[in-house]
């Protein structure tokens, strides 16, 4: 029987959290305090969240661990599907991309289609999803604007990834190669949501921007996604609480748990992909009871645990991630150890 928490430990909880997301400390002397902490004085933390957290992680990126059992691996079990075979690259350069948005906020929508320069409309197709109450106006303005489009009433459950999952199919069956996945990013519970967002759209959707990474993966067979530079974090100092779920995919894809640690993933999941990196992905066959209802959660559903499984998937796949400042000579990913925006 799960042990009642007291009240003593839901004070220590709120002061312990309010506490460290105000020290001004990276992301790495931050581990270093939680390790020691928690080690020492588990008996403070032993029901808190927090601590929770932290000893899934901990065994999640112990590299002794591939083979050893976890308890939380049992409430999520994946399997591969072989729902879709891996498309073949074709020889000619590609130069058209599919554009996923899933709509949630109007507003944030007429600011993505402000963003994109008109003259690039006749290259791409959009694949717009949005709760159905939006159906009628997202329609209208794609109509004005005369971009070729599909559009989908989706339900708001897991966020923008459910969507993106149930979109996908067609992208494939349409043949397209590349897509860029993006979405109507609020971030309401940070101060600086609204800059996290528009940094993200400046390096995604500027006509300069599009150009340079269609490039890129046209010179780059090896790559499997391009996420905006500055928002590459690794995935052993962001799992959160989705370390169970990182290892039930990584057990799904048949890829040793404990390369999450040289893995990284696009925080925000807003990128432009091959389609084949996203292959393994789509082979899980996730449905909608497999996401959690939206209640404003921060962390630890589906939707979190598969922003970070993307880049799983291309990792599967012998595909890399890089960013949008991957220069061909150099060859280097700038990864963000302390990212300004994710906790």
């Amino acid at each position: 029987m799960k042990k009642k928490v007291s009240q003593f430990e839901l004070v220590i909880s709120k002061i312990t959290s309010h506490f460290w997301w105000n020290l001004p400390l990276d992301k790495n002397q931050k581990e270093k305090i939680k390790t020691f902490v928690f080690t020492h004085f588990r008996f403070i933390f032993n029901n808190t969240a927090f601590y929770r957290n932290w000893k899934s992680g901990r065994f999640l990126f112990d590299i002794k661990t591939d083979n050893q059992e976890d308890n939380s691996i049992n409430d999520f079990k994946f399997k591969l599907k072989k729902l879709y075979n891996c498309p073949p690259v074709h020889a000619e350069p590609i130069n058209s991309f599919a554009v996923v948005i899933h709509v949630f906020y109007l507003e944030i929508f007429d600011e993505i289609l402000s963003k994109i320069d008109s003259d690039v409309f006749c290259n791409l197709k959009f694949y717009v999803s949005s709760p159905e109450t939006f159906s009628e106006v997202i329609q209208q303005r794609l109509n004005l604007l005369s971009i070729n489009y599909e559009y989908y009433a989706i339900e708001n459950r897991g966020r923008d990834i459910l969507p993106f999952l149930k979109v996908m199919p067609k992208v494939i069956e349409d043949g397209f190669q590349i897509i860029l996945k993006i979405h109507t990013k609020k971030s309401k519970q940070l101060k600086n949501g609204n800059t996290w967002r528009k940094d993200v759209y400046q390096k995604l959707l500027q006509k300069d921007a599009m150009t340079s990474i269609l490039n890129m993966f046209n010179s780059n067979p090896e790559i499997g996604i391009v996420g905006p530079e500055g928002h590459i974090v690794p995935i052993n100092l962001y799992y959160g609480s989705n370390s169970a779920r990182l290892k039930a995919t990584c057990q799904a894809f048949k890829t040793p748990i404990k390369q999450l640690s040289d893995m990284n993933f696009v925080a925000g999941s807003m990128f432009y992909a091959r389609v084949q990196a996203l292959i393994p992905l789509l082979n899980l066959g996730l449905q909608s009871d497999d996401f959690e209802p939206e209640l404003g959660q921060l962390d630890g559903t589906m939707a979190h645990s598969i922003e970070r499984a993307f880049a799983i998937s291309a990792y599967t796949a012998g595909l890399k991630l890089v960013d949008t400042a991957y220069c061909q000579n150099v060859k280097k990913v700038f990864i963000t150890k302390n990212h300004k925006f994710a906790r």
